[in-house]
């Protein structure tokens, strides 16, 4: 199995089985789960969860703080050019 297999696996099972579960935890009373398939049940969870690792992903990766600071350094080379005193692989760890 790849690692691309075993992260969406994981993730499904992040997204949907854990919320399943802890949905059936909380509105199985009395032998009722209707409960969890009204409004701000499981359908609501689920679907505030899609929104939310559909734009997230993107949002952190413009928030990285490590990213944002390697951008600075390799920008801040590129603008001294030639009077650099950084070797050539100092540079490519930028």
């Amino acid at each position: 199995m790849s690692v691309a297999e075993k992260l969406s696996f994981a993730q499904f099972c992040n997204t949907a089985l854990i919320v399943f579960l802890a949905n059936y935890l909380i509105y199985h009373k009395d032998g009722n789960n209707y409960d969890m398939f009204k409004d701000g049940g499981l359908i609501t969870d689920l679907y505030s969860i899609f929104l939310a690792n559909a734009f997230i992903p993107i949002i952190m990766t413009y928030l990285n703080p490590w990213y944002a600071f390697r951008l600075y350094k390799r920008r801040r080379l590129e603008r001294e050019g030639e009077n650099s005193f950084v070797t050539q692989a100092e540079a490519n760890e930028f």
